[in-house]
């Protein structure tokens, strides 16, 4: 954060480390708060907010695949996801 100094950092960024930070903290916080964690997250997908949709695409969705495919877990997270979050992980994800 501090490169962005004095500005703050773009929405992407910081819901991209928020995204980081679920996947890595996913095996150990319990299914309750990954299940309310990810619902939350297809909620801001299926707000209608085009800049909040964007934003949690492109930051969040964006990072915890990537996150997730390095540390070997996103065949854990990708069945919990919801219909949009999960369609828009697969979109950035490719074909496997």
């Amino acid at each position: 954060m501090a490169y962005w100094d004095p500005d703050e950092p773009p929405d992407t960024t910081l819901l991209a480390d928020l995204g980081r930070q679920i996947v890595d903290d996913f095996p150990s916080v319990g299914d309750a708060i990954n299940d309310q964690l990810l619902l939350e997250i297809e909620g801001a997908m299926a707000s209608g907010d085009e800049d909040l949709i964007i934003a949690v695409a492109t930051g969040m969705i964006e990072a915890m695949v990537g996150r997730a495919n390095r540390l070997g877990t996103w065949n854990d997270i990708r069945p919990r996801l919801g219909k949009l979050s999960g369609d828009h992980a697969d979109w950035w994800n490719g074909p496997c």
